[in-house]
């Protein structure tokens, strides 16, 4: 059995990186080939993962400072150390640019995995130049997409692995598609552009009188967010909830899913929409929504921050029952891609060659 670690920031948060790697390890025990350690930096044992983790998979909180970085990081080497001792870790996977970077401390020790969830470009230029340096001593790096490992042109090409996320969930059944529910999901952050639907849902309620629009999320531009409705008198139309532990049974009473954000990587939203059989409507931001959705085939890609077009084209697919069907028919498809079957495979393979390094 090989022993791996999962370093991430915190566990207990609700977003694509924590679903990820809480599906990550959920996989990898499952198999009964791997014991799997989560290694979460700034939480403690009160605090209540984000997502449900399979009891075979060990969780170690660190109950580092957020407030204090450099030092949390600095404590974070010692005591990862220690652990990889401890439980005789063979690979630790890092989930971040800033957590790889420290994870080279242990390279002579142990196999060190870089996995990056986001896009290149969102890594700030002063981090890439140190990732330029670090990431090529590294035994392999993750990207979710062909398009983002061709900015790696730094990290020889039999180091990098291109791996999507896996699905969250297993599902036979799409949805009937007859809800009239628009729906969103993200964290309430500039990154994610919720104006833009707002500004978007005046044209689709003058449109779409009797559907609505529901966004799922939490963040620090949620005031912002609720006045904005408020000034547009979409107060009836747009509803802002937090975040719910089962999203399945958000996308299963939907009709249409849109993603406005300015960045992604492969967006864990819109393999889970797809899963369900809903048709996506996505700006076509750097990397991962043009690697899911095909345009005018299980949805629309438009030009990043065009509100009249994300408008125009969910209004299209609401009012025309069988394109409806059609695409969400084709999301339904694509996501079979995607099943934890089909990425533990590729997982797999690379942790294989990857312990092989330091046998």
């Amino acid at each position: 059995m090989i022993h791996v670690g999962i370093v991430i920031g915190d566990i207990t948060k609700k977003a694509g990186t924590e679903r990820a790697v809480t599906n990550l390890s959920n996989m990898l025990c499952e198999s009964g080939k791997y014991h799997v350690w989560i290694i979460s930096m700034y939480s403690s044992e009160n605090d209540k993962p984000g997502y449900e983790i399979f009891n075979g998979v060990d969780v170690i909180h660190l109950h580092l400072k957020q407030s204090n970085r450099f030092f949390a990081y600095a404590k974070f080497v010692h005591m990862s150390g220690k652990i990889a001792v401890k439980y005789g870790l063979q690979i630790m996977i890092g989930t971040t640019h800033a957590i790889n970077c420290l994870l080279s401390f242990f390279r002579k020790k142990v196999s060190i995995v870089a996995c990056e969830h986001v896009s290149y470009g969102a890594c700030p230029k002063y981090s890439r130049r140190i990732r330029q340096k670090i990431y090529p001593k590294l035994d392999a790096i993750v990207l979710l997409t062909k398009a983002d490992a061709s900015n790696y042109t730094f990290i020889n090409s039999e180091k990098k692995y291109v791996i999507p996320n896996s699905l969250s969930f297993d599902n036979e059944i799409p949805a009937n598609l007859k809800s009239r529910r628009i729906l969103a999901i993200g964290r309430l952050t500039a990154q994610k552009w919720f104006q833009k639907l707002l500004e978007a849902s005046t044209e689709i309620k003058n449109k779409l009188p009797d559907w609505h629009i529901d966004i799922f999320g939490e963040g620090e531009e949620r005031e912002e967010l609720q006045e904005m409705i408020k000034e547009k008198g979409l107060i009836e139309y747009v509803h802002i909830y937090p975040p719910v532990e089962n999203v399945k049974e958000l996308f299963m009473d939907s009709d249409i899913f849109v993603v406005t954000s300015r960045r992604e990587g492969l967006p864990m939203v819109i393999l889970e929409a797809q899963a369900c059989g809903l048709p996506v409507v996505s700006f076509d931001c750097n990397y991962g929504p043009r690697e899911l959705i095909e345009h005018d085939r299980n949805g629309y890609l438009i030009p990043v921050g065009d509100a009249h077009s994300l408008a125009e084209k969910v209004i299209e697919i609401a009012v025309d029952d069988e394109k409806k069907r059609r695409m969400g028919r084709a999301s339904f498809q694509n996501s079979k891609k995607y099943k934890t079957s089909e990425i533990f495979l590729l997982w797999d393979g690379m942790l294989h060659e990857v312990a092989n390094i330091k046998e």
